[in-house]
C-alpha cells in the first residue's frame, strides 16, 4: 500500500518525514522517531548543497555551561531571545558580545551579565569547576563566528558542541569546527534552536528550578 502524504511531507527512504521552514534559505527535515537532523543548505562558491547529519541532543548535557554569542544587548532580538530561552529552561547561560552589559530578566530574577568574550565569561563563572564543557550558539554573521572559532582554538576551551543559527555559519565555519575544534560532524549543528531546541534539551544538574 502506499504511503500517503500531506503537501508538506516528503520520504526520505522509507520514512515519512516533515518540512520544517525556519528561513527562506534553510530547511529542516525532522524524523519521526529520533533526535537525528539531516539539513539542506543552499551555500555559496563552490559548494550549492551541504547536506549534514545532526544530533540536537548532543548539544546539551546535564553538567553544560552554554554560550550564546550575538546581539544579546538588544531587546527581542534572536540572540537577546536565545538567552530567554536558555533561562526558562533553567540551562546556566552565559551572553556574549564585546560591549558587555546586562540583560533585565522577567519574573523578578536579577539581570544577567553580559561577557565580553568566552574566555572572559567562563573564567567568571561560579560553575567552570563543575562543567563537563562548554557548548556554544552563533547568531552572528559568518566571519565574526569563524573569527570567535579561532579565539576558542587559541584559547584551548572545552568546546564539546557548537549550534549555528540560520544566517550565521558557512563552510569555513563548519570546517573550523571540526578540524580546529576537534569536534564531530554531528555535533556541529545548524538549525533553529527556538523551533527544534525544546524537544531536545537536557535538564541541567547546576541550576535549581524555581
Amino acid at each position: 500500500m502506499a504511503t500517503r502524504l500531506t503537501s508538506n511531507q516528503k520520504i526520505v527512504g522509507s520514512t515519512p518525514t516533515v518540512s520544517v521552514f525556519c528561513s527562506t534559505q534553510q530547511k529542516y527535515i525532522l524524523t519521526d522517531d529520533e533526535p537525528l537532523v539531516t539539513t539542506n543548505h543552499s551555500i555559496s562558491s563552490n559548494t550549492s548543497l551541504y547536506i549534514m547529519k545532526q544530533q540536537l541532543r548532543e548539544f546539551f548535557g546535564p553538567r553544560r555551561l552554554y554560550f550564546v554569542c550575538g546581539k544579546v544587548y538588544q531587546d527581542q532580538s534572536y540572540a537577546n531571545r536565545l538567552v530567554h530561552w536558555f533561562v526558562l529552561r533553567n540551562l546556566p547561560v552565559v551572553p556574549v558580545t564585546p560591549r558587555g552589559g546586562e540583560i533585565p530578566l522577567a519574573n523578578g530574577k536579577k539581570s544577567l551579565e553580559i561577557s565580553k568574550s568566552i574566555s572572559d565569561g567562563l573564567n567568571a563563572s561560579e560553575l567552570k569547576n563543575s562543567i563537563d564543557g562548554i557548548s556554544v550558539c552563533f547568531v552572528t554573521p559568518p566571519p565574526i563566528t569563524l573569527s570567535i572559532l579561532q579565539q576558542l582554538k587559541e584559547a584551548e576551551l572545552p568546546v564539546r558542541s557548537v549550534w549555528f543559527q540560520p544566517g550565521s555559519w558557512n563552510m569555513d565555519c563548519v570546517k573550523s569546527a571540526e578540524n580546529d575544534l576537534h569536534i564531530e560532524g554531528s555535533k556541529v549543528i545548524n538549525d533553529c534552536i527556538l523551533m527544534n531546541g525544546h524537544a531536545n534539551y537536557v535538564k541541567s544538574e547546576l541550576t535549581q528550578e524555581d
